[in-house]
């Protein structure tokens, strides 16, 4: 029998490629009704990419508009259903009244957000209901340390804890507090800006940047001139310890840390991104997992690298996210064209790109929130707009390709028969398909599974 030529398979594979894609579904979309407004209210603008995704639940902040008239709002997304949980106009619990809306936190099918009024913090339920207080700033919070705390910068919200990025009065300095649940109106310190760091060996940091908490375990990063810091407590009795330090040695031989941001953490796994010296005026960036578990490091994106699914070169990293190993990011190339990307066991897979086709329009930008943007089943929430100037809000199921173990099935082996079974589970009763199977071929495994794999087929259930 003749060997099945090259592009045979590929007719075979290109014919089923519209369905091996991500798979992409819309929230929200400008020009849509705007839940919980009058008839004629229609969604206008949304966030550049801060939303949030947990447990299935889906946050973010958009404006509707009617005759020239706008008011921003905080959305949830649940089973399908859409609910506005507040709006600017609104009347907080505290008697403030919105004015305008920050960050935004899922955990646990409660929604919480920052308001500026100046209000304070709040959150609801995420299919509507009461809202409740997390933290009254009507009036200036005196916090543990002593200083004066007047606006918020940045939320995550876990359990009964919150986690803050602030400012004081009248200086403006920054600083990293806790907000209990069950110590109502008490702000706890983590770490200030122009204050001795211990873990710094009484260096002082400028700023401290977004933090995130998960589970009772928080992560942030801090500046200086000259100096930036990684910080993380992973809830274990050894308290907030120092990470990483800019001009340490980057796991890998790899050089020096520049910098270090972007920060999240998941149970024993904290994701940051790193900007890397590899040569003189010359660095890299890479998305990195530290384990707490075993003290160990690892790059699981860098510059340099394809994205299965693209042809694209990844330059720049930022805006990472980890939950339950996988690292989500956005990256652009050296031409600047942004896209939206997930890292796991050693491969790195493209969600979606500028220039791609999304709800019947090319993409100008899509981005992802800091933190919290990926949930445990690897859905992504992403904003994105379109060149017509659509806005909209997504999620995406990722699918990654397979390993060789999803090959070997069921047999323990890759033979040919494996292949041939699970290419035919995306293309039933394909004659090119049973070829690959015909007992005089040669065919090389190797080949065949990274060729599906470019075609980014996916796992199929087994």
């Amino acid at each position: 029998m003749t060997r099945p030529r090259l592009s045979a398979i590929a007719l075979a594979l290109v014919a089923g490629s519209a369905t091996a894609q991500q798979q992409f579904t819309r929230i929200a979309k400008t020009g849509e009704q705007a839940p919980g407004f009058p008839a004629g209210w229609l969604l206008d603008r949304f966030g550049s990419g801060d939303g949030d995704i947990s447990d299935g639940v889906a946050a973010f902040g958009a404006t509707a508009a009617f005759n020239g008239e706008r008011l921003e709002a905080i959305y949830a997304s649940s089973g399908g259903v859409l609910t506005r949980l507040a709006v600017t106009g609104m009347t907080a619990p505290n008697g403030t009244v919105f004015t305008s809306f920050g960050d935004v936190s899922v955990d646990d099918g409660r929604v919480a957000f920052n308001a500026n009024g100046p209000t304070g913090l709040f959150a609801a339920p995420a299919g509507g209901g009461a809202l409740e207080t997390i933290l009254d700033l009507s009036s200036p919070v005196v916090a543990t340390s002593g200083r004066t705390i007047a606006s918020v910068s940045t939320l995550n919200t876990s359990g009964d804890l919150t986690i803050i990025g602030a400012s004081d009065t009248p200086l403006g300095r920054d600083g990293i507090y806790l907000v209990d649940a069950n110590q109502p109106g008490q702000l706890t310190a983590v770490m200030e800006s122009a204050v001795p760091i211990p873990q710094l060996g009484g260096d002082t940091l400028q700023s401290l940047g977004r933090p995130f908490i998960r589970d009772g375990r928080m992560i942030f990063e801090g500046e200086a001139q000259d100096d930036a810091a990684l910080f993380a407590d992973f809830d274990d009795g050894l308290g907030l310890r120092l990470l990483a330090r800019q001009g340490e040695a980057a796991p890998g031989g790899r050089g020096a840390y520049r910098f270090l941001g972007g920060t999240s953490i998941d149970g024993d796994l904290a994701a940051f991104e790193a900007d890397v010296e590899v040569g003189p005026r010359e660095s890299i960036d890479l998305a990195m997992v530290y384990d707490n578990a075993t003290d160990e490091f690892e790059v699981v994106a860098e510059t340099g690298d394809r994205p299965y699914g693209s042809s694209r070169i990844l330059n720049s990293i930022f805006d990472i996210s980890i939950r339950g190993g996988t690292v989500l990011f956005d990256s652009n190339d050296a031409s600047f064209r942004r896209g939206v990307y997930v890292a796991r066991d050693g491969r790195v897979v493209k969600v979606i790109e500028e220039g791609d086709l999304l709800d019947g329009g090319m993409v100008d930008r899509a981005s992802v929130g800091d933190g919290g943007s990926i949930d445990l089943d690897d859905t992504v929430v992403f904003a994105a707009t379109l060149v017509n100037d659509d806005q909209g809000t997504y999620t995406s199921a990722v699918r990654f390709p397979c390993s060789d173990v999803d090959y070997a099935f069921p047999f323990g082996v890759i033979s040919q028969a494996d292949v041939a079974d699970f290419v035919s589970r995306f293309f039933e009763n394909d004659r090119y398909v049973a070829r690959l199977a015909a007992p005089a071929d040669v065919v090389s495994q190797a080949d065949v599974a990274e060729f599906v794999n470019r075609f980014f087929i996916g796992c199929p259930a087994i």
